[in-house]
This record gives C-alpha cells, sequence and structure tokens, in this order.
C-alpha cells in the first residue's frame, strides 16, 4: 500500500464504539496496533465496515493482554488475514464479547481444458 492511501486511511477513518458493531457480522481486519491511552494499553483495530469504508475500534482492555506484538505484525504484514466478529455483550458482566476468525481467501483462474473446467488456487 502506498504512503498517501495510508494517509488517507489514516485520517478519514471514523472511530467506532463496539457496541455499535452488528453482532455476528464479519469484520476484515485491515490493520492493528498497540497504543497507550489515557486508560492504559489497548489495541486499535482498523476494520471495513462496508466494502469501500474503513473504520477504527479500540478493542477493549482485557484484549490487549492477549494480542502481541507478534499478532500485530502478522496482521499488519498480511500473513494472516482474520475478520473481527462482535458476538453481543455478557448478560452476567455485560462486557463486549469479540472475536477473531480466519478469513479465507482464494483466487480462482477457470481454465478450459478438454472441456472440463480446472480451479487454480493461488
Amino acid at each position: 500500500m502506498n504512503l498517501q492511501k495510508k494517509f488517507q486511511e489514516t485520517s478519514s477513518s471514523q472511530v467506532i464504539r463496539v457496541n455499535t458493531m452488528e453482532v455476528n457480522k464479519k469484520y476484515p481486519i485491515i490493520g492493528a496496533e498497540l497504543i497507550t491511552t489515557k486508560f492504559g494499553p489497548t489495541v486499535l483495530m482498523r476494520i471495513k465496515e462496508q466494502p469501500t469504508k474503513v473504520v477504527k475500534v479500540y478493542l477493549p482492555k482485557r484484549y490487549s493482554a492477549i494480542v502481541s506484538d507478534e499478532d500485530i505484525e502478522l496482521i499488519n504484514s498480511r500473513e494472516v488475514s482474520l475478520n473481527l466478529l462482535y458476538k453481543g455483550t455478557c448478560e452476567k458482566t455485560n462486557s463486549y464479547n469479540l472475536a477473531f476468525e480466519d478469513s479465507i481467501v482464494m483466487f480462482f483462474k477457470p481454465y478450459l481444458s478438454s472441456q472440463k473446467i480446472i480451479l487454480t488456487i493461488t
């Protein structure tokens, strides 16, 4: 990604609250960073809210303890492709429940060979 596009994403991204996310919707994760706020360390995720709209969401503090620097590097390098899912709130504690899910991306290139379609996965 070029610097101009990164700058535009950073400056134009809206910050949303976890509880405004749609329950069980898969939000592709575009990037992540560990930042320190006035409340302490937290993970800031850049996710696709819509195909052309990138937003930011601060994960609850308890998730910053489980998301490592290595995890963040893997996400940012695109070595892993994950979705963020909001699972709703816990009835007992009223805390937000989040989940990460692998996002399998396959590109199919169909080729015709002897009247059969052969798909190659790249």
